[in-house]
């Protein structure tokens, strides 16, 4: 009976604090809001009957001028009437405008429009029907006013027939002007009921969430728990309430949960990472027997290409040698020899590339003149049929300059540079170009052929990769080049730089 009287007690709280709090804010809001209306009709007529008298004396100041000009017998100065009606000026903005009965300006702050432009002059009937019932009830001798957006100015027109004339005087104000305390009345309401709702919203959330912080705080653990954090652990609760009860029994819950959920958590993770193991070997697996194979029909198609070229030529010379022409011989042999050459550069680089990696290092005891090296890489592209483009060699380094490294690998270096020159480069030149700084000398290898392109050029560096399959080669050149130039010490590298072909530049330390 007296938990049943509690949960009673709690519900009438809830709902009585919930209705008070609702009938205080409807009541301040409706307040407001009277006060708000009444306050905005009392501003907004007082500005109105402001700018009406600043009218009238407007119109009294022109009377009185012109009732002067006929005690005088004078002419009416346009100028001087302008001056009488704006002597006082009560808005920052607003001025005054004089018609006549056609409409014409007698009094206007653009001078230029005096006498010679009526009101109705370039305005649209539809883009300007206000201005034209201005002119209207202007000219018709009405008296009123009229909102109107005037050069992009929203602004009020006050009007009114000036006596004994057929003329009609208006004021012309801005909106911001003659409503400037009407609007900053409506601003301060409107914040002054914004900070009101803000502060009852505020106390209404404090108070309901006092009321309902349990609850909430039992929703917030069982979406943890269905998260599948079951590792934190729910506060046990020390109310006898079907709340505090439920809490309990979501705690030994958990606890029973927790231990099944951890032992599936180490097996699940046992079997993925074996899992995952085997799924990359097996994947290694196929990629190595897949770079096997293609490398093998590769190295087979390479050599044997050159192969069938020398064989058929061995076939054509020994069945008719004494046929043959000695011109078309020598062309042979120049075949041959190339070919030769071709399957000796495809071993030898098979040969380096399974011998290096990027940690071999090797002795550095030979003494080398760096322009003889040059020129002796020189005479062997000459020496290396065919030789379509002509190898230049300059230097800017004495012929005295040595540099300690080791000859075979030099060479090889260099050949294998000149050798792609002159493989991809069929109009132009090729250049062999030795320079030096305080620390290195750098052996430049440029050409005018066609270039590596922008997308390619990460990849030249990798073995096996060749930027056109149909090429001839095993993409080891380039490759074991700069493990070369690595293993003595110094760098090879692919200047982005250079626009007319390719430049390849090989340091080497002078030390």
């Amino acid at each position: 009976m007296k938990r049943l009287l509690n949960r009673i007690l709690q519900s009438l709280t809830i709902k009585l604090t919930l209705g008070i709090v609702l009938c205080v804010t409807m009541v301040i809001v409706g307040v407001l809001g009277v006060l708000y209306l009444q306050t905005r009709r009392l501003v907004r007529n007082e500005a109105i009957s402001h700018a009406e008298r600043v009218l009238d004396n407007a119109a009294l100041r022109a009377r009185n001028y012109m009732d002067e000009v006929e005690m005088r017998a004078a002419d009416l100065s346009l100028e001087m009437l302008s001056k009488a009606v704006t002597a006082e000026k009560s808005y920052p903005h607003s001025y005054t405008v004089i018609l006549d009965h056609k409409g014409r300006y007698l009094v206007h702050p653009d001078s230029a429009k005096l006498l010679h432009t009526t009101i109705f002059d370039g305005a649209d009937s539809q883009k300007h029907p206000d201005l034209i019932t201005l002119g209207q009830n202007m000219v018709s001798g009405k008296s009123g006013w009229q909102r109107m957006v005037i050069d992009g100015t929203p602004s009020i027109v006050f009007y009114r027939p000036l006596p004994h004339t057929d003329w009609s005087i208006a004021l012309v104000c801005p909106k911001e002007d003659i409503f400037g305390r009407y609007i900053q009345l409506n601003t301060f309401l409107i914040l002054a009921v914004l900070a009101g709702l803000c502060l009852m919203t505020w106390f209404c959330r404090n108070a309901i969430g006092r009321i309902i912080r349990p609850l909430r705080e039992l929703a917030r653990q069982t979406r943890h728990i269905t998260d599948g954090n079951y590792e934190d652990e729910m506060p046990r609760s020390d109310r006898n309430d079907v709340i505090g009860r439920m809490q309990n029994s979501f705690v030994d819950m958990q606890k029973a949960i927790r231990e099944h959920v951890e032992t599936l958590q180490r097996t699940h993770q046992e079997t993925t990472e074996c899992n995952e193991m085997l799924k990359e070997a097996n994947q290694m697996a196929v990629q190595a027997e897949s770079k096997k194979t293609a490398f093998i029909q590769d190295v087979l198609h390479q050599v044997r290409t050159p192969l069938n070229i020398i064989q058929g030529f061995v076939q054509v010379m020994r069945d008719d040698y004494s046929a043959i022409p000695e011109g078309e011989t020598n062309r042979i042999l120049d075949t041959m020899q190339h070919q030769a050459i071709t399957v000796t550069r495809m071993s030898q680089m098979l040969v380096s590339a399974s011998g290096l990696n990027e940690y071999n290092r090797v002795e550095r005891n030979d003494s080398i003149r760096c322009n003889k090296a040059a020129r002796t890489a020189a005479v062997s592209y000459n020496q290396r049929p065919p030789v379509s483009v002509e190898l230049h060699v300059e230097t800017a380094v004495p012929d005295s300059l040595r540099i300690h490294t080791n000859r075979d690998y030099l060479d090889k270096v260099l050949n294998e540079l000149l050798y792609n020159a002159k493989k991809f480069t069929t109009d132009g030149r090729v250049l062999l170009r030795v320079e030096a700084s305080d620390e290195v000398v750098r052996f430049i290898v440029e050409d005018t052929g066609p270039g590596i392109a922008e997308a390619e050029r990460e990849n030249i560096f990798r073995r096996f990769y060749k930027v056109d399959g149909f090429t001839e080669g095993l993409g080891l050149g380039l490759p074991v080049c700069k493990q070369l130039a690595l293993a003595l010490g110094g760098n090879l590298t692919y200047d982005e730089s250079y626009a007319h072909g390719s430049r390849f530049i090989l340091e080497l330390p002078k030390a």
